[in-house]
């Protein structure tokens, strides 16, 4: 009776002292956001039931938590590049073939047309997404040719 008093009060000892929040948070670096960080904050909690040998009737309830912080460069500022535009609508896409890809954490990026004095087709490859990703499923977002008025904009593709 007494060791069951006694994990009885080590567990509820353990459930007043771990509290936890599940927030990201941002850290702002000296200048802009050129140093931001995010920490990612996990929360596992695990609960087992057992009945300690001999002839009683009790149960012993163990609840576990264990919670982990980690510390991530947040997506650094998008490039703006320059705005291509052109007159001419582009060709339709190829029809490319993926071969395997090289590794499960790489990404098929599809080949597009560029213009540089005429339309130009830049094939499609496979692609680690970006070590700020690697945490999460990265998606790439292909880039994509749009009419404005009479002339053609280029969106470039970006991961997600």
């Amino acid at each position: 009776m007494q060791r069951t008093m006694t994990v009885l009060t080590m567990l509820t000892l353990t459930m007043l002292l771990v509290v936890s929040v599940h927030t990201g948070i941002r850290v702002a670096g000296l200048s802009s956001d050129a140093f931001a960080q995010e920490v990612i904050t996990r929360k596992e909690v695990t609960i087992s039931k057992t009945v300690p040998p001999g002839p009683s009737d009790e149960e012993v309830i163990t609840r576990k938590e264990t919670i982990t912080q980690e510390t991530v460069p947040s997506a650094p500022p998008r490039r703006v590049a320059p705005e291509v535009v052109v007159r001419q609508a582009p060709p339709p896409p190829r029809q490319e073939v993926i071969i395997a890809a090289p590794s499960p954490r790489h990404v098929w990026v599809a080949g597009y047309w560029t213009w540089s004095n005429g339309w130009q087709w830049v094939p499609g490859h496979w692609e680690v997404p970006p070590q700020r990703l690697a945490q999460r499923p990265s998606v790439w977002v292909p880039g994509q040719w749009m009419q404005r008025g009479l002339d053609w904009v280029w969106l470039p593709g970006h991961w997600e």
